[in-house]
């Protein structure tokens, strides 16, 4: 099957149809507490660590800076954690003392002639700082993307990687979330431009869209996380988001203004992700299709190699139940090796649910070939940015695979990546395993809108949650 490239989302005057082009605005008046600089020392705007991020020019507790007009001052011991005020610094400290010392004695940054020697260089660092962090406190830090982060995301030139107190850094006026140095500032324009199959927006408009969502995400302690109010009348399988928040704006417990508002968008796109990417794949899969789908009264679904990201926020699995009412029974099982064990039981807010559905969510520790057998057929087999290509995963995929094939030979699975490459990886290991591809890997007309950034990846800065998807099954 020929490869497609979903175009949906490939210019901004397309995402029109999901938040104002003109949002900065409207985003400033919804939340004036970010923007707020008289009481921020006195305020509780701070994520809940499972949520934290960091970014270069911002301050680690509350994300105020350029943005929100905020001063910034650096630690003056490590120069890399930032702050706005001297009451967010000692609030920090707790966990910044941990990073201080080893930053301390950081290795001084060479000046990379390149992107890719400056990713290797990057790499290089992490893993030392990573390296001494274990050695200090005797086991792996907890955060390990944050620490990545840290080292990935300090101010730097974006044309000649050029670093250090002696740098003088020019941010991008509009999105302040890059910069040029002095020298080549006038000579180059400071925002890369991406193929098209890799980012959906301008990078300007990306950086400005996840400092964005990191504020709100500080404000609220938690990203939003919210579904809609009431069940469809029938069966609906909408084409994009643009068809679902056009139907759906006004069926939400938040202002419908805020959902004109981009990062409250692509926050609410990347919480329900996955329940239409669920629905999406029963849709086009050859067992089920758009007829059985309508009708489906029962829906178990098994979800393999199950973090956080699936586990958070179960209320999310509740839009299934308002886009499919035929549904009676509806079963989300969530198996990995790493998720926190949780007790099963409805999904969150039960009451929201009419009666005559009942709904489970049920965690399971370990690893799917072993615990299979134990749990009810599955109906769909899903698998959220697996990276079964990767070399830290491929020994834990290989067995699950094998036992896909000759357990669940006739049940569709799902699986997506960050971005086209992951993906046609994945695709490849499944059919060196000896299943089938049903679907080459197209672009998600339902991955989240949120960008995140992740300066790690080699195709781009930022990714999108559930980009790119593929189908396969066990057996021919």
């Amino acid at each position: 099957m020929e490869t497609k490239i979903d175009n949906y989302y490939k210019h901004l005057a397309d995402v029109d149809k999901c938040w104002k082009r003109d949002w900065w605005p409207d985003f400033k008046g919804l939340f004036p507490l970010w923007f707020n600089n008289a009481n921020r020392a006195t305020d509780d705007c701070q994520a809940y660590p499972n949520f934290r991020s960091y970014l270069p020019y911002t301050c680690n507790i509350c994300h105020r800076g350029p943005l929100s007009e905020t001063n910034i001052t650096r630690c003056a011991r490590c120069l890399v954690a930032k702050y706005c005020c001297k009451e967010h610094q000692r609030a920090d400290w707790k966990d910044h003392k941990e990073w201080c010392k080893v930053f301390s004695n950081y290795p001084a940054d060479d000046k990379a002639e390149s992107k890719d020697e400056w990713r290797r260089q990057a790499n290089r660092q992490t893993n030392l700082v990573n390296h001494m962090m274990s050695m200090r406190f005797g086991k792996r830090p907890a955060n390990c993307s944050v620490t990545n982060q840290m080292v990935f995301l300090q101010p730097r030139c974006r044309k000649c990687y050029a670093a250090g107190a002696d740098v003088t850094l020019v941010l991008c006026p509009i999105c302040q979330g890059v910069a040029l140095c002095q020298e080549c500032h006038g000579k180059e324009n400071v925002h890369f431009h991406p193929a098209p199959e890799i980012a959906c927006l301008s990078e300007c408009d990306e950086h400005l869209i996840n400092a964005a969502c990191i504020g709100c995400v500080a404000m609220m302690k938690v990203p939003l996380m919210v579904e809609s109010e009431t069940d469809c009348s029938s069966f609906w399988k909408p084409k994009n988001w643009g068809d679902y928040l056009r139907r759906k704006r006004g069926d939400f417990e938040l202002p419908e203004q805020m959902l004109w508002v981009a990062p409250v968008v692509a926050c609410l796109t990347d919480h329900l992700t996955i329940s239409f990417t669920i629905q999406h794949a029963l849709v086009h899969s050859e067992k089920y299709g758009k007829q059985k789908s309508s009708s489906c009264t029962r829906l178990v679904v098994h979800i393999i190699g199950a973090s956080a990201f699936e586990q958070f926020g179960g209320s999310k699995y509740v839009e299934l139940v308002r886009l499919m009412p035929a549904l009676k029974y509806i079963h989300i099982y969530l198996i990995g090796a790493d998720i926190r064990e949780a007790p099963s039981g409805p999904f969150n807010r039960p009451e929201r649910i009419r009666d005559d559905c009942e709904t489970r969510l049920t965690i399971v520790r370990g690893l799917y070939h072993n615990v299979a057998a134990t749990l009810e057929n599955a109906d769909l087999l899903a698998a959220f940015h697996p990276g079964m290509h990767d070399a830290d995963f491929i020994d834990s995929w290989t067995p699950t695979l094998e036992y896909i094939r000759a357990n669940k030979p006739d049940i569709p699975c799902v699986f997506t990546g960050y971005n086209r490459d992951e993906v046609v990886k994945d695709s490849q290991v499944l059919r060196n395993a000896g299943l089938t591809v049903l679907m080459e890997p197209q672009g998600n007309p339902f991955r989240g809108l949120r960008p995140f950034l992740d300066p790690t990846r080699e195709t781009a800065d930022f990714i999108y949650s559930n980009f790119y998807y593929a189908m396969f099954k066990g057996s021919e």
